[in-house]
């Protein structure tokens, strides 16, 4: 180990990519359905592409997609 900063990121990397794999929230780490845009428990936001037309999402709150139009659902 060179430097002792890079060790801590190199390990939350190993940790973002398994979250990834086994669908976890990597905010509270409860289980995700492939299909969520935002964690059903803690209101973590999950997606970061239109799911009509792939561009980046607006910001969390948006009413609809700025480039496409579709409209997000509202979490209840």
């Amino acid at each position: 180990m060179a430097n002792g900063t890079q060790e801590p990121a190199k390990y939350q990397n190993i940790e973002l990519a398994f979250r990834t794999l086994k669908q976890e929230c990597t905010r509270c780490a409860s289980e995700l359905q492939p299909e969520w845009q935002f964690c059903a428990h803690c209101d973590a936001r999950l997606a970061t592409e239109c799911p009509s037309c792939g561009v980046p999402l607006p910001p969390a709150g948006a009413s609809h997609c700025g480039h496409c139009g579709l409209v997000f659902l509202r979490q209840v």
